[in-house]
């Protein structure tokens, strides 16, 4: 009854009822009705074949899923394995980098050693052990980070080689060059630090030290052969030491004399020291001239207007001059105008002090030069000396010392000596001003108190 009215409701909606058009409901709902019941059983077989391909599908899920579970399990052990590994891989790369480290530290390690076995040889020991140290450096050219062992090898066993013959002292034959630049063959003895030689023909013998500038044993200082061939023959003898080992002499003979100093200075030398001499001999000359100086105290000037109120014009010249060049001049031209009036006295002394100025600055624009010129040429000689040095530098490069030490001498050379003559230039010049100021001023002084008591 419901699928029914259902079905009526259904028509009703589709079919809109019309009174034109009659329709047979009966009819209508039976043909519903059938299609219903034909659907219905589509449907139901629809749902018939889902099921039991369901039940397929079901089947053959859980066929699968016992297939893979074993495949899953393989690749959980895969990964762990992977992690495994790389933790492995991590901790040998780790491993490995801190031995690759400590190679590299025994590396520079042997490098430092060879070099601080070499500083602690003497000049001798480096040219018996010459060769030794030539293979060394070439097999640690040779080595690779990991591979300093060949290197190593020759170095310890020369280091071990060494310290077992300073144990005792020991002598071996070689070159050695002598003061006047002769090399003599004959064998060499080294007791600790202390290294002496002995030529073949015993007729030289001494200290071996390092000259500067040379890089080859040298006889520093001479010790008796005698000596000397005791030691060869196993035999005592008393052999100077010297505790600074080489130090000292080589300190010694690297000092320079003065006119060695100079020469360091090149060609711009001669104009500075031209200067300076002048400079001196100027200031020498302004001293000697300003030593003598005298200045009327007022016992003199008394005796000098005493003089002129008596009209003993004579005795007045006497006493002025009796006070010298300067103030000598000064009181005369008083003298000789003591009858005018006193404004014009004044005026006529200061023309006379005046007319002595150019006579006491005389030498003075020479030192003024001189403290300003000097330093001029020294900078001069600086810049000339530095050219020298960086074309030696394009020449030779800067691995030969001796070359570029021409150079920086005469640029330092130059600048100290300008400063040397500069400086005192400076001085003279100040101080003889002052001088010249004071001079002046005592005149000036003298002559107002001349003025005052003549009138």
């Amino acid at each position: 009854m419901r699928k029914t009215l259902v079905a009526v409701f259904l028509l009703g909606s589709v079919l809109p009822l019309s009174a034109a058009q009659p329709v047979d409901l009966q009819k209508t709902i039976q043909q519903l009705m059938t299609d219903i019941r034909s659907e219905s059983e589509e449907l139901a077989k629809t749902r018939a074949a889902v099921s039991a391909e369901r039940v397929k599908l079901i089947n053959r899920l859980r066929s699968l899923e016992k297939k893979v579970a074993p495949l899953r399990q393989k690749a959980y052990a895969v990964r762990n394995e992977k992690w495994l590994k790389e933790g492995r891989y991590q901790q040998m790369k780790e491993e490995s980098d801190y031995l690759t480290g400590e190679v590299e530290l025994c590396a520079s390690i042997l490098t430092e050693y060879r070099r601080d076995t070499l500083k602690r040889m003497t000049s001798a020991e480096e040219q018996r052990c010459h060769s030794r140290f030539e293979e060394i450096d070439h097999l640690l050219r040779l080595s690779k980070a990991g591979d300093i062992l060949p290197a190593a090898e020759p170095l310890l066993e020369l280091a071990d080689a060494r310290l077992r013959d300073n144990r005792g002292g020991f002598t071996f034959e070689g070159r050695c060059v002598q003061g006047n630049g002769d090399v003599l063959d004959g064998r060499f003895i080294t007791a600790g630090p202390a290294v002496y030689f002995l030529s073949s023909d015993e007729k030289n013998g001494g200290w071996v030290g390092l000259r500067p500038g040379s890089l080859h044993p040298a006889l520093i200082r001479p010790v008796r052969t005698s000596r000397l061939k005791k030691v060869l023959d196993n035999k005592a003898a008393n052999l100077p030491i010297d505790f600074t080992i080489g130090e000292a002499v080589k300190s010694q003979e690297s000092k320079k004399s003065l006119w060695q100093h100079i020469q360091a200075g090149g060609i711009t030398m001669i104009p500075i020291l031209g200067l300076g001499l002048f400079c001196f001999g100027v200031a020498l000359w302004k001293w000697a001239r300003f030593s003598k100086v005298r200045f009327p105290d007022d016992k003199i000037i008394g005796q000098i207007t005493e003089s002129l109120s008596s009209h003993n014009v004579k005795q007045a010249h006497v006493l002025a001059a009796s006070m010298g060049d300067l103030s000598g001049p000064v009181l005369a031209e008083g003298i000789h105008h003591y009858k005018e009036r006193k404004a014009d006295m004044e005026e006529i002394i200061h023309e006379k002090i005046l007319t002595l100025v150019p006579a006491l600055e005389k030498g003075m624009p020479l030192l003024a030069v001189t403290a300003a010129a000097s330093p001029l040429l020294g900078l001069l000689g600086t810049v000339t000396g530095m050219i020298r040095t960086f074309d030696l530098i394009t020449i030779f490069g800067t691995g030969k010392a001796k070359l570029l030490a021409g150079g920086i001498s005469e640029a330092l050379v130059t600048t100290e000596f300008g400063l040397i003559m500069a400086i005192p230039a400076l001085l003279a010049h100040v101080y003889f001003s002052r001088r010249i100021k004071i001079i002046i001023r005592s005149l000036e002084e003298s002559a107002i108190v001349f003025i005052n008591k003549l009138n």
